[in-house]
């Protein structure tokens, strides 16, 4: 098991009024960009790295998480942090919601051949899930009369990036995991962060990589059917 570090918070950890206006965000998103990315700044650079662009990932036998960073829930607004199924992303797990706010340590145990997810604070069993170590992706919902949900794959938010994974420069499978959404008054800021330990990143092709990867395919099963015809 890899040790949580927990990172240097700085500006983040002083919420200014501003704050509460994201909620108005979905208005602020259609004034950026589609390919605007996430542009969350590296809360521990000296552990680490920047943001690898990660969307997708393999998870070991088991993971470990913890919640570093929420902002909404500390000013009343409920939100939940977990992971789902890239295969089916309406399979969300719950690793992390409102409840786990001030001490102790928000931890999470996943064990994914078993399909469990342990609270490793009052080391209950917190949740189930069907078991496998099918490639995962992240999402943030947050509750804000309606639900709204984040997730790691700008596919899924119409094209928006708004969660960066930041890998550990020492340990391999690490990851500080972050959500920014606008602030309402033209910048970004950082609402989430959470380490997690255990996760592997599972490159994606690119739409082009897959095309040419059809067009390959197509021209070898045309190159074996036209050399049987011969």
């Amino acid at each position: 098991m890899n040790h949580f570090k927990m990172p240097y918070m700085g500006s983040y950890g002083q919420v200014s009024n501003n704050l509460m206006s994201m909620m108005l965000f979905l208005l602020a998103l259609l004034s950026l960009p589609l390919s605007a990315s996430a542009t969350i700044i590296n809360p521990a650079p000296g552990t680490y790295g920047p943001d690898d662009g990660s969307i997708a990932f393999s998870p070991d036998t088991d993971a470990y998480f913890f919640e570093a960073f929420d902002s909404l829930s500390s000013l009343g607004v409920p939100t939940r942090f977990g992971f789902y199924k890239t295969a089916d992303p309406s399979t969300l797990v719950t690793l992390f919601d409102s409840a786990d706010q001030g001490p102790p340590d928000q931890l999470a145990w996943v064990n994914f051949p078993s399909g469990g997810v342990v609270d490793l604070d009052t080391f209950t069993l917190q949740g189930t899930f069907i078991p496998g170590q099918e490639s995962i992706g992240f999402f943030l919902e947050l509750n804000l009369g309606s639900l709204l949900t984040i997730y790691s794959d700008p596919a899924l938010n119409a094209g928006f990036d708004l969660m960066a994974s930041f890998p550990d420069l020492v340990n391999p499978g690490v990851y500080m995991l972050g959500v920014e959404v606008p602030d309402g008054i033209g910048g970004m800021v950082t609402i989430y962060l959470a380490t997690a330990s255990g996760i592997n990143h599972n490159p994606i092709p690119e739409p082009s990589t897959l095309l040419l990867l059809s067009i390959g395919f197509i021209s070898f099963w045309g190159w074996g059917k036209y050399r049987k015809q011969a």
